[in-house]
């Protein structure tokens, strides 16, 4: 098996280990069972930080004495091999040619006994035709494994393997990021997680669908109305509040790379558009901030590297785990500049001309509270989902 030749935690001392506070992430996933804990990292925007996350999160809860196996389901194009510079010798793509090929033999050890890796294949021709068989035959693997956390490491994108491991994680953590691109890829791979819930629940219900799907699936677009209706039809309308107990989906999600107390709205705005078309809840988890030392050490050294001892790296290493997994990603431990009140009130001092104008013709407008036509518009694209 690959090994990681150096802890990533050897720059810390125990007892710098110890004091670190437990991040709301992980106090929530901290728990005791027989059978794995799954977590899906996902997004529908590349670029993002899914793979560092994923990383990072895995980390914090080996230090954490929990087992933790990280999966590299990255199916076109993995990066865990490439962060950890480990060339492995087996990998997913084993699952093809080998059906029966037991599972811990994909394990890959670190230097933390309490953490493994099963890595993805850098040579992805053909991984993403056999998909399928691979997501049936990695769920059904895992369960067996002796760890008491799972966490998927998925690929970018609107994928059929990726949409089914997310929603049948018991934690669902989307990624995104404080772009335009990423906040509308996101919320179209929610939809599709939404219609494939939905489809799982109407064949379970009825034992049929699928004609119904299949003809939603190839149209131009899906709108939105139609989910809503299909979700009514469901529950012959009687639901009250939140939908997410309807279709036993509750996704999580991080902002991350934020630059400044002006991209922060973009937290909100998926988590508003989820709960005003679809009357669906979007737990925020809170936000990260974009760190250049994170994108240099990725960019020259791997996180195995960054644990050699030196002041530089050691400094690097801290960065990245104390901003990461210690603090940021709880709201209430974020800088003062960081929160949603403090932007709202410096807002009209920061106008920019270059941004979305709030109007009567947003889909929301009845409805928005930060509605204030004419100025840009706080919750950027959230009334424009309506048309996608």
């Amino acid at each position: 098996m690959g090994s990681v030749n150096q802890s990533i935690a050897s720059v810390l001392t125990d007892a710098e280990l110890k004091s670190m506070p437990l991040n709301r992430l992980t106090k929530t996933i901290l728990r005791n069972t027989d059978s794995p804990y799954l977590i899906a990292i996902g997004s529908g925007k590349g670029g993002v930080g899914k793979t560092l996350i994923a990383a990072a999160l895995a980390y914090r809860l080996a230090i954490e004495k929990k087992s933790v196996t990280l999966v590299d389901m990255d199916l076109g194009s993995p990066g865990l091999h490439t962060m950890f510079k480990v060339r492995p010798d087996k990998t997913i793509k084993d699952m093809i040619h080998f059906p029966a090929l037991p599972i811990d033999t994909l394990l890959h050890d670190t230097t933390m006994p309490n953490f493994k890796i099963i890595y993805g294949s850098p040579d992805t021709l053909g991984l993403c035709e056999k998909a399928q068989f691979i997501v049936k035959t990695i769920l059904k693997a895992v369960s067996r494994l002796n760890s008491d956390y799972i966490i998927f490491d998925l690929g970018t994108g609107i994928t059929e393997h990726n949409v089914k491991l997310f929603i049948n994680a018991n934690l669902s953590l989307l990624i995104g990021t404080p772009e335009p691109a990423a906040i509308i890829e996101n919320f179209i791979f929610l939809k599709f997680c939404i219609l494939k819930r939905l489809e799982a629940l109407y064949r379970n219900q009825n034992g049929s669908g699928k004609p119904i799907f299949d003809e939603i699936y190839r149209s131009k677009s899906i709108d939105n109305q139609l989910i809503n209706s299909i979700i009514s039809n469901l529950d012959a309308g009687n639901w009250t509040g939140s939908r997410n107990d309807i279709l036993k989906f509750y996704p999580k999600f991080i902002l991350n790379m934020v630059r400044e107390e002006a991209e922060f709205p973009y937290a909100l705005t998926l988590e508003y558009a989820l709960r005003d078309i679809f009357c669906l809840d979007l737990k925020q988890l809170g936000a990260i901030p974009f760190s250049s030392n994170i994108r240099k050490s990725l960019k020259n050294i791997s996180l195995v590297e960054m644990s050699d001892g030196s002041a530089q790296t050691a400094k690097i290493y801290q960065k990245i785990y104390n901003e990461l997994m210690v603090t940021t990603i709880d709201k209430q431990a974020l800088p003062s500049r960081f929160t949603v009140d403090n932007f709202v009130t410096r807002y009209d001092r920061e106008i920019s001309t270059d941004q979305l104008i709030c109007s009567a013709k947003c889909s929301l407008w009845d409805r928005c509270k930060y509605q204030r036509g004419g100025y840009p518009c706080k919750i950027k694209y959230i009334g424009f989902f309506n048309t996608n």
